[in-house]
């Protein structure tokens, strides 16, 4: 039965959901299963008689008889769809049912305390730490600080070699294990593992991951994942990082104290001071926006070459959130048909990635092209 319509018949059931009874079908095969072992169940039949569709009793495998994805059948973009929706819905159950490993221990203080302050009393001066804070203290959306080490028993410092394909994993015990896996593999499976339910009584969803930084050597990774989520999400994907051009940083003052007491203008990134605390060093210096964009465009030009032979959809940009704009402004370049920001590909602004404002309609190659 070779390239020929039949109408397929079904119970209504899983990737035939939703489907009309009966509906057209391309079936394209030499053999034909009449003979059902007890652990799969027939789902739907050709207008012959023959099996067109089934389904394991216990296990999530389903399969069909004919090609959803012929020209010639109907329904095919649903019958994927159910497909994908049973998958997930199987990996959701699954998660489920799994004892968490890990669980989150919640203390609740009745003050505001003071993020500087808690960084100094419980996190080394020296090591692998991290904080994460809110960039302004905005009524309404201010949100939250973050702050952490390497000591813990759970910890793990992860670095990877692009050109080796070797990831190393530090513990805090000392031992250094190595996986030669993608990195972005590794960390899909560790934060799978880590997972965990939402802890009662929490004003947002916590989970366990990894605070870090990619370097834009990881372009092929970007891209293999996007190729991921491409097919995953039968939607066109574009790979877009946030590896260059963030050099503003805004601060919810404009001063910070030492512990000594002693004040001083606040960082604000390497677009406008220096990080040392020193008074000359924390004085804005013009020149400092002509090095940011010299490194933006170094970037750029490294992804421009990266581009070479590929489709639209297959290129790996760059963004970042305008987070000073008086220091964003200078960085903006007249070109032949628009302006376009000499920073990134892609500049957004608002509170967080999940609904950003684009300031950029198409993506330019490099800040001077």
């Amino acid at each position: 039965m070779h390239g020929r319509v039949s109408e397929v018949r079904h119970t209504g059931a899983d990737v035939f959901k939703g489907l009309p009874f009966p509906f057209s079908a391309v079936r394209y095969h030499s053999l034909a299963a009449d003979d059902l072992p007890d652990e799969l169940e027939p789902l739907a039949w050709s207008d012959d008689g023959v099996v067109m569709g089934l389904r394991h009793r216990e296990k999530p495998p389903w399969g069909v008889q004919f090609h959803p994805e012929s020209i010639g059948s109907h329904f095919g973009q649903e019958i994927l769809a159910n497909f994908r929706d049973l998958a997930l819905a199987h990996h959701r159950a699954r998660r489920s049912e799994r004892a968490a490993p890990y669980e989150v221990h919640v203390r609740r203080v009745h003050m505001l305390p003071d993020a500087e302050e808690v960084r100094r009393t419980c996190l080394p001066p020296t090591g692998a730490t991290f904080w994460l804070d809110s960039s302004a203290v905005l009524p309404g959306s201010t949100r939250f600080s973050f702050l952490g080490d390497d000591r813990g028993p759970l910890a793990e410092y992860v670095t990877y070699r692009v050109a080796d394909g070797v990831g190393s994993v530090r513990h805090p015990d000392g031992r250094t294990t190595r996986t030669q896996q993608s990195f972005f593999t590794y960390l899909e499976e560790q934060l799978d593992r880590r997972h965990i339910p939402t802890p009662p009584g929490l004003a947002f969803e916590f989970n366990l991951g990894y605070v870090g930084y990619l370097g834009y050597e990881l372009v092929d990774n970007l891209q293999g994942l996007a190729a991921i989520m491409r097919t995953g999400s039968r939607s066109p994907t574009v790979a877009i990082s946030r590896i260059a051009g963030q050099y503003g940083k805004p601060r919810s003052s404009p001063f910070e104290t030492e512990d000594s007491g002693r004040q001083m203008p606040s960082y604000c990134g390497d677009a406008v001071n220096d990080p040392a605390f020193d008074p000359v060093a924390r004085t804005p210096q013009p020149r400092r926006l002509l090095t940011a964009y010299e490194c933006s465009r170094l970037v750029l030009d490294e992804l421009r070459r990266s581009w070479s032979g590929r489709p639209v959809l297959e290129r790996v940009y760059t963004s970042h959130e305008l987070l000073l704009l008086p220091y964003e402004r200078p960085l903006v370049r007249e070109g032949a048909r628009c302006a376009y920001s000499g920073s990134a590909h892609f500049g957004w602004i608002g509170a967080g990635p999940t609904a950003p404002t684009w300031l950029s309609r198409r993506p330019c190659t490099t800040p001077s092209g």
